[in-house]
């Protein structure tokens, strides 16, 4: 079973008991055993505050309200912009990748100006524009890696979700 599918399936209830249980061994125990039971495999977490680090054989899963460590620069993330969620998984054999969302009162107009001015910037190359449904995307790639930005307004708040992968 590949890290991101076990990531994906424990990530939502991991990341409620986190929040509803807060920093806490037996917490920690039962993400460990859930995990272990879906995979087979060890499982090794870790919970602080209001982030989290799966390990196991496959490979590492970070999460938290900040950006992981091992953000790329060349993706930037909105000035002053507030992290909501973030996520990073750095597997051997799982597909490797983040995600961020973040929230700033600055307008969908000027934040997509930034992500594809600043993108261009840094080596991307636009890949596609959209609009739906109230929500504008932007897509790029640089060498083997893909980044997509989706911007929104959701009640006076512009939502940016960033998400960054392999091809």
């Amino acid at each position: 079973m590949s890290l991101y599918r076990t990531m994906q399936t424990v990530c939502i209830g991991s990341s409620c008991l986190l929040l509803l249980a807060g920093c806490s061994s037996p917490t920690e125990q039962a993400v460990e055993n859930a995990i272990e039971n879906d995979t087979g495999e060890n499982a090794e977490v870790n919970m602080d505050g209001d982030s989290m680090r799966i390990e196991t054989d496959e490979g590492v899963f970070t999460t938290g309200q900040e950006l992981p460590a091992d953000w790329p620069s060349d993706v930037p993330a909105y000035p002053e912009a507030e992290v909501q969620f973030s996520a990073a998984m750095n597997g051997n054999t799982g597909d490797p990748g983040a995600g961020a969302l973040f929230v700033t009162p600055d307008t969908v107009a000027d934040v997509m100006g930034f992500y594809r001015t600043e993108l261009e910037q840094n080596g991307w190359t636009i890949s596609g524009n959209m609009e739906a449904a109230g929500t504008s995307f932007v897509g790029a790639t640089k060498d083997n890696r893909v980044v997509s930005v989706a911007v929104t307004d959701v009640d006076g708040q512009t939502s940016i979700t960033v998400g960054i992968g392999e091809q």
